[in-house]
């Protein structure tokens, strides 16, 4: 609002706010492309999605993504194939021992992002399993530590170039529009 009250543009990334120029990664393209890879590629007749938080934006985006592809290569969804790991290690571990226990083991876990990934390896790793042979496991957001880890995850980064090309568009805009000075 300060800067809103001064004539000061402002750009915000990775947000959305109100009078501002808002510069969002599509989250949604990149995560559909991996379920596509996994589905089409792959042709998985388990697959399982490794979501984030109950009722959160995103895991509910990926969610609905998930869903949409896998019914449109003639699989049938149920929640049954949905487990939540939080985003984060230890409530990812704890879903997926809970799912292994079930012995409905899955052929494919997309998982809403990295973090959740390396540790679903892990987890089948550690009860005996062979990843990918037995169980393929992707990501997504391209963290650096996928690059440690054995077997490699596939994932889906954001283009940081891109974004950086934008925001300097936009704030060329800006001086070519109005009072600003760089």
């Amino acid at each position: 609002s300060n800067a809103k009250n001064a004539n000061v543009p402002v750009i915000v990334i990775d947000g959305h706010y109100e009078d501002c120029m808002n510069v969002l990664f599509d989250y949604q393209d990149g995560f559909e492309k991996i379920v596509r890879h996994v589905m089409i590629v792959h042709k998985p007749k388990r697959p399982h999605f490794m979501a984030g938080k109950r009722d959160n934006k995103f895991s509910d985006e990926r969610i609905n993504i998930f869903r949409r592809v896998i019914e449109e290569q003639g699989i049938r969804f149920d929640e049954s194939m949905v487990s939540y790991g939080d985003f984060w290690a230890k409530p990812t571990i704890k879903a997926m021992q809970k799912l292994l226990d079930r012995n409905e083991i899955p052929d494919a876990v997309i998982c809403a992002n990295d973090v959740m990934a390396i540790n679903v390896i892990s987890t089948l790793i550690s009860r005996g399993y062979d990843v990918p042979n037995d169980v393929i496991v992707t990501g997504f957001d391209g963290i650096e530590e996928i690059h440690l880890t054995d077997p490699k995850i596939t994932s889906s980064i954001c283009d940081y170039a891109k974004l950086a090309d934008k925001v300097i568009e936009l704030i060329a805009e800006k001086i070519t529009e109005g009072d600003y000075y760089v």
